[in-house]
């Protein structure tokens, strides 16, 4: 008789039964040591750990099992409110087509709001901002911005600032309400941006202060750090589909918004292919990933063996007292894929989304869980970006929008 697998099921009845739609689903638990050891013999491919990893320890594939068909894992003894709680994703949107949720998951706290622009998924047609209200279940399309990126709000001005591609390269300022627009910066000394990608707000601390609030201004000097990248070496392909040549390196940019000035402040020796870009609660310490792949890195079978040193790393940076950043280090690695969106919680804990899915470490590296793709729908390619606010992640799934509500506040704020 043939044995039963996943891809005989429909994918309404496999959406049913992974829990992508409304249905629950407890939380699984693996040991955080099976993440580093296991019995000789042990195998796995670079598709997923929980997935494709077999052991001849049956508890062990028990346990492995469980989790590869839960909505979320956590690794113990890591404990968090929905990690002890049945999860329900919830469907809100599902547009064929419209590639509608790829880029942004920008929160606006004030107005409970969640941005995404569908960026060049359907280049050269223009695209649009869906913004998605948690209070109201409600939806509202922004045209304004017709080939978008990532973006942040800053509560300091109450502005949303989009990154952009060409015809349209650089930076932006939306009001949330007013809907007008403003175009900060769009090119350097003549040279044309490829990708305005990923952004971010960071503001100088006080030295006074132990604490930030992550809503409100102290004063200090704010600056805007953004990432730029072109690179066929991206797991996509040409990510950004110019029809003109690449006039600036790869590379962070930061803008002084006192001083009018834009200057880059690390290069592709660095970053490779820079992508995503947060700040630490506390405003000390800049998270970047790399999104060159394991592929494209040299490790994987197959692979063309470019900068067999690089791979899907996070980076981390300290910034020194005139907000530079110094002092480089591996954060992380993706355990599949590459790494691509990034949010920071309330707490400081690192949210990424990768090959695996969504996956959350701590302040210092350690993998604390997993918010796998599969149980959003995607099983091919993968998660490029989502958005933490207040209590809820929101997954971006290409035309699809998933809301877990984590029974928990991760986001009061800008993360």
């Amino acid at each position: 008789m043939m044995a039963f697998r996943r891809e005989h099921l429909t994918p309404i009845i496999r959406d049913i039964i992974l829990g992508t739609l409304t249905c629950a689903a407890f939380t699984a638990h693996v040991p955080g040591t099976l993440t580093y050891l296991l019995p000789d013999g042990f195998s796995s491919n670079y598709q997923s750990f929980l997935g494709h990893t077999s052991t001849s320890d049956p508890n062990i594939q028990a346990i492995f099992s469980t989790a590869a068909d839960s909505v979320a894992t956590c690794y113990t003894p890591f404990t968090a409110p929905f990690c002890e709680t049945v999860l329900k994703p919830q469907l809100v949107a599902d547009w064929p087509g419209s590639g509608a949720f790829f880029e942004g998951g920008i929160y606006i706290p004030r107005l409970h709001e969640v941005w995404f622009t569908s960026s060049y998924a359907k280049y050269p047609t223009p695209g649009y901002i869906t913004a998605y209200n948690l209070s109201t279940s409600t939806f509202r399309h922004i045209p304004q911005i017709a080939y978008g990126a990532g973006g942040i709000y800053n509560p300091n001005d109450d502005k949303v600032y989009i990154g952009a591609i060409p015809p349209t390269p650089g930076v932006i300022a939306i009001d949330p309400e007013t809907l007008s627009t403003t175009t900060i910066f769009n090119s350097y000394f003549g040279l044309e941006f490829s990708c305005a990608d990923d952004l971010v707000w960071v503001t100088q601390p006080d030295p006074t202060d132990g604490e930030r609030n992550n809503t409100t201004s102290r004063g200090g000097r704010s600056y805007m750090f953004f990432t730029h990248f072109y690179s066929p070496l991206e797991p996509d392909g040409p990510v950004v589909p110019i029809n003109r040549p690449v006039q600036l390196p790869n590379g962070v940019w930061r803008w002084d918004p006192a001083e009018k000035t834009l200057r880059p402040v690390i290069s592709r020796l660095d970053i490779p292919i820079p992508n995503g870009i947060r700040v630490s609660p506390d405003h000390r310490t800049l998270y970047i990933t790399d999104s060159l792949s394991i592929e494209a890195g040299g490790s994987a079978h197959g692979s063309s063996g470019y900068a067999p040193t690089a791979g899907p790393n996070v980076y981390a940076y300290d910034l020194d007292d005139e907000m530079l950043p110094v002092n480089r280090r591996v954060f992380s690695i993706a355990r599949s894929g590459y790494p691509d969106g990034i949010h920071i919680d309330d707490e400081g804990r690192v949210w990424t989304a990768e090959g695996e899915g969504i996956v959350v470490r701590s302040p210092r590296g350690t993998t604390l869980a997993l918010f796998s793709q599969r149980a959003f729908g995607m099983e091919e390619g993968q998660i490029a970006n989502f958005g933490l606010a207040n209590d809820s992640l929101l997954v971006a799934a290409m035309d699809r929008l998933y809301v877990v509500r984590l029974g928990m506040v991760v986001a009061k704020g800008q993360t």
